[in-house]
């Protein structure tokens, strides 16, 4: 993870900040550009999503985020750590 922060970093799309509660932790905000490509990012997801389900019916489409909804939200074990 440190690795995927540093590169985010050096490339100005986090910063790491101090945690006023505890000196030895930092936390990691998205930059204004970073913020930039997150939203970026985003409209491009949806606009795509909107393309994939445009013509389905309303009753299915509500069906259909219901589904995924419950796969992304459900509650998912935490694996165990590697020896």
């Amino acid at each position: 993870m440190t690795g995927l922060v540093d590169r985010a970093e050096k490339r100005g799309m986090v910063a790491r900040v101090r945690d006023q509660r505890d000196r030895r932790a930092a936390r990691i905000e998205l930059t204004e550009q970073g913020r930039e490509i997150a939203y970026a990012a985003h409209r491009k997801v949806t606009e795509h999503v909107e393309r994939l389900i445009g013509d389905i019916d309303p009753g299915d489409r509500e069906r259909l985020e219901r589904l995924v909804t419950g796969i992304i939200t459900a509650p998912r074990p935490v694996p165990a750590a590697r020896a």
